[in-house]
């Protein structure tokens, strides 16, 4: 499970931070969208990093570039991990 907690809004604001869990992998980064900056969330299944994952593989979503957007992105990839549990396709 991932816990908000380990998400820093202070560091993501600069640098993109990314992390994995139980078969998911994820990347926040700031991004921009019509309101603004925001917060835009990648997820993978294991076991190749990002770079390496086909397109077809991630999911992204954006949320708002807070700490409610942190939890809310967090509740996300929780979801998103107990959906694709398991699930580790072949690249």
């Amino acid at each position: 499970m991932i816990d908000p907690s380990i998400i820093h809004l202070n560091y993501i604001k600069k640098e993109p931070q990314s992390g994995s869990d139980r078969g998911l992998r994820y990347l926040f980064v700031k991004g921009k969208d019509e309101s603004g900056d925001c917060l835009e969330v990648t997820a993978w299944p294991e076991p190749l990093c990002y770079g390496k994952t086909p397109a077809h593989l991630k999911e992204s979503r954006t949320f708002p570039l807070s700490e409610e957007g942190i939890r809310e992105a967090a509740d996300w990839l929780n979801g998103w991990s107990a959906r694709h549990a398991g699930a580790r396709p072949e690249a």
